[in-house]
């Protein structure tokens, strides 16, 4: 009975293994999202304590932060450009 058991268990275990890592793709997938948008929303944040001495402001959205921390410095630059255009 208890060899049984075991083989069960083991069973289990072996097709959680093979069988459930491509469920923990889309959880990285958005894990790194909310990694990336924290830090931009960091640099946004800072972006923003040094342009309230020089007159000027980006919102602080989920979506310029999830922009900036993909794209990095082109899309802070391109953040940028686009308050001082519009």
């Amino acid at each position: 009975m208890k060899g049984e058991v075991i083989a069960v268990y083991l069973a289990i275990v072996l097709l959680i293994f093979l069988g459930g890592r491509p469920c923990f793709a889309p959880v990285r997938w958005l894990l790194t999202l909310l990694f990336r948008g924290a830090l931009g929303a960091g640099v946004l944040a800072l972006v923003n304590l040094i342009g309230g001495w020089l007159h000027f402001m980006i919102p602080l959205n989920p979506y310029t932060a999830i922009f900036v921390g993909y794209l990095g410095l082109p899309g802070m630059v391109t953040l940028l450009l686009l308050n001082r255009l519009g």
